[in-house]
């Protein structure tokens, strides 16, 4: 199920990887974590670590603030401007 409007990290984790036309397998092997892991997290059946919220930003091409909700979705991206630390 896509939601139009995420509130969830979970869901929006799903949206960026909808949005970069990725399938959960897709995400797996470009992130290097397990797809079960990733359908967790989409699913908020898991709690996410600082080093698998940055892998999985940095491979969706987006901020850790984008996947925390602390920016908008669509809101540009600046590396420099939204860093994980």
């Amino acid at each position: 199920m896509f939601v139009n409007n995420p509130t969830t990290l979970g869901e929006r984790v799903r949206f960026y990887r909808h949005r970069n036309g990725l399938s959960i397998q897709a995400l797996a092997d470009a992130s290097g974590l397990h797809r079960n892991h990733i359908s967790l997290i989409e699913l908020n059946q898991t709690q996410m670590t600082i080093p698998t919220l940055r892998q999985l930003a940095s491979t969706l091409g987006v901020s850790c603030a984008h996947l925390l909700g602390e920016v908008g979705l669509l809101d540009d991206f600046t590396p420099s401007q939204y860093q994980c630390v």
